[in-house]
């Protein structure tokens, strides 16, 4: 064992006994958290991240939980301990309770000491790697993974004090009993142009940052690295399927639309072609590089030059006949 390896494994047993010892509110919850996001250079152990989602399920332990997270990354400086608390972020967003996102978006305590009034994620934004040589590239994926979820986060929170499952474009499900007086999301086939031109924006956006994640140099063979971007990788298919839903809406009503609106519609149609030829090359590298099988990936239909073609032809005619 390297001098390294053995080094984190005494500072995650330190943690582990002075979480026994002073854990506040759930010392059980705190002791998982750090088997969850060990200094070892392997993906986490499920197990553990499991008994995080079981010991979080009242308001109080999530507060709790996302506080010990956020003191683990703001002290870490080692991008395997921090990519595995950002992944242990983001599988208690997907799947833990709802209050995940809430709590997430506070300003944390690190940003604050430092002067700054953002969330645990956007304090990971000036993140370095100082426990490896030429980390340079792990603390980029690190970096990138955060700003990810921060804005997924954002967004998410933009539509529901309270979204429950993971979907962006139409369908929302969510806990009636713990929020009885929210109403449903409108579905994209009710919105109104300027509604569904913001709603691409932002998918779009999301499918930007997510493809940002695509680790570089080293980066590329750590195993903790991979591991951590499987999920990205899934919510990027999600993320393709829910644009795919606006774009074709945006086309069916492309033609009675006015044309400041016609303008921003084509506008969108051509960053989703560019967004989705890089999404192709992104799931290319993802297969090649054992990250998810073909099959996992979703059918991306580029976007036809005929089409763009046609849509900017009837602007420009538009446009003149103004």
């Amino acid at each position: 064992m390297s001098i390294r390896k053995a080094l984190g494994a005494v500072k995650d047993q330190t943690s582990i006994g002075l979480a026994k010892v002073t854990g506040a509110v759930a010392p059980d919850l705190d002791v998982a958290i750090v088997r969850a996001t060990g200094h070892d250079d392997a993906p986490a152990d499920d197990r553990h991240v499991r008994e995080v989602l079981r010991l979080t399920t009242s308001r109080t332990h999530v507060a709790a939980c996302v506080a010990s997270v956020s003191r683990r990354l703001a002290r870490t400086r080692d991008y395997v301990v921090a990519a595995k608390c950002l992944a242990l972020l983001h599988r208690l967003l997907a799947d833990g309770d709802p209050h995940f996102c809430h709590e997430i978006a506070r300003p944390s305590s690190s940003s604050s000491r430092r002067g700054g009034v953002g969330s645990v994620l956007a304090s990971l934004a000036d993140f370095r790697d100082e426990a490896h040589s030429a980390s340079w590239d792990h603390s980029n994926f690190v970096r990138a993974y955060a700003l990810y979820l921060d804005d997924r986060v954002r967004f998410l929170l933009a539509l529901l004090p309270t979204p429950r499952t993971v979907r962006f474009a139409d369908d929302y499900a969510y806990d009636r009993a713990a929020s009885p007086a929210l109403d449903m999301t409108v579905s994209v086939h009710d919105m109104d142009a300027e509604s569904l031109l913001a709603r691409a924006r932002q998918l779009l956006h999301l499918i930007d940052r997510s493809l940002a994640c695509r680790p570089t140099g080293a980066a590329r063979r750590s195993r903790v690295v991979l591991a951590t971007l499987c999920p990205v990788v899934s919510e990027s298919a999600r993320l393709y399927d829910d644009v795919a839903v606006v774009l074709a809406v945006l086309l069916d009503r492309f033609f009675d639309m006015d044309y400041a609106d016609c303008v921003k519609a084509f506008e969108a149609y051509v960053s989703a072609a560019w967004v989705v030829d890089d999404l192709l090359a992104f799931y290319s590298w993802c297969d090649d590089a054992g990250v998810a099988r073909s099959a996992d990936f979703p059918e991306v239909k580029r976007i036809d030059d005929k089409l763009l073609e046609t849509l900017e032809q009837f602007v420009r005619e538009r446009g003149r006949a103004l």
